[in-house]
């Protein structure tokens, strides 16, 4: 029914959909205050990305443009092979045997625009794998903080409830502020970014918001606020039940310094008699049984 809160339910099918803002339960979305507010936003382009393991038998790689360089090389490839269509017909056509060029200079072009397209190669793809590395650990560590603020810190309120949401919004605001800052885009007004940063206080919409140079740094700082505040409540050493025992390791830990200093300083090896032999079973289990 309109009017009404969402139900724990609806809001919990939410939050495991393909909502990226995580919401408290009795809340309006963050997008609505948002438009309230006037604030602008850069739209971005939502692209759908999807894995297939089906082999298309029809399709070859030198024939796809989607992310080629076949758009960029095509004009300059056309232009250059007319233009050199155009002098092998003027010299096999035409008498104008004088604009022959020697072969060495062509030996010696091609072989070093050869190592030049070969070591431009490797190091764009050496670049590319290296991104594709760094993104892939910081996503590792992005998923394993979550996980561990979402299960590991514990909420008795509403309050630390929103907390743990916001902190989870945080660190997604992170990757996508970074993706920007990579990008060269400046600023926070983009619309995959912008309602991850709304509950912040700086960040408050209908209110001027400055520029930041580094913007993954001062989101990084939030997140490092909020990981110090859980660690210092996460403390072992209080009065909870299920801290550390402090008090029964100290009480046993007196007991034996009591027992260490009233046992002698000093203890002489001469006083020492005949040892048992510990290979003969008969007489340990004779001394065993004259002990008890």
């Amino acid at each position: 029914m309109q009017g009404e809160n969402p139900s724990s339910s609806e809001t919990l099918n939410q939050e495991q959909g393909d909502v990226h803002i995580l919401i408290p339960h009795e809340e309006p979305p963050r997008a609505s205050k948002e438009l309230q507010a006037g604030e602008s936003v850069v739209k971005r382009k939502l692209v759908h990305s999807s894995v297939s393991n089906v082999e298309d038998s029809y399709q070859f790689d030198e024939f796809k443009w989607h992310g080629s360089v076949i758009p960029t090389t095509l004009a300059p490839a056309i232009v250059f092979t007319l233009w050199a269509t155009l002098w092998t017909l003027l010299y096999q056509l035409i008498p104008m045997k004088n604009i022959a060029m020697s072969p060495t200079l062509i030996t010696i072009l091609s072989v070093v625009i050869g190592l030049l397209l070969v070591f431009r190669t490797n190091t764009a793809y050496d670049r590319y794998w290296e991104a594709r590395r760094l993104w892939g650990t910081l996503f590792s560590h992005i998923r394993n903080l979550a996980r561990i603020t979402w299960i590991g810190v514990k909420h008795d309120g509403k309050k630390e409830l929103q907390d743990k949401l916001a902190n989870i919004n945080l660190l997604l605001a992170f990757a996508v502020a970074c993706k920007h800052y990579l990008r060269f885009e400046k600023g926070h007004h983009y619309e995959d970014l912008y309602s991850l940063l709304v509950h912040l206080p700086e960040y408050k919409p209908g209110q001027y918001h400055a520029d930041r140079e580094n913007l993954p740094l001062e989101i990084s700082f939030h997140i490092s606020c909020y990981n110090n505040r859980c660690r210092a409540k996460e403390n072992p050493f209080g009065y909870d039940d299920n801290d550390l025992r402090m008090d029964l390791f100290c009480d046993k830990l007196k007991n034996e310094l009591e027992q260490l200093v009233q046992s002698p300083v000093a203890i002489s090896v001469d006083d020492w008699t005949v040892p048992i032999d510990i290979s003969d079973y008969s007489k340990l289990k004779h001394v065993s049984s004259h002990s008890h």
